[in-house]
């Protein structure tokens, strides 16, 4: 699945940001900066693609 982050701002002002795609606390890095930009957090909801295993592929070369 691909990695996306959606944010929708609610005409009241309010914001929610989204990420679909990324397993483990990995999440947390990707909205980071996302997050402070929108200014006080006001709910944190986990999905159960947090608490999956990341996937790290490691690619070694023959030399």
């Amino acid at each position: 699945m691909e990695e996306t982050v959606i944010i929708r701002i609610a005409p009241d002002g309010n914001a929610k940001v989204t990420v679909k795609g990324v397993k483990g606390r990995s999440c947390k890095e990707l909205t980071r900066e996302f997050e402070e930009g929108l200014g006080k957090k006001v709910s944190d909801v986990e999905t159960s693609e947090m608490y999956e295993k990341p996937e790290h592929v490691q690619v070694k070369s023959r030399a």
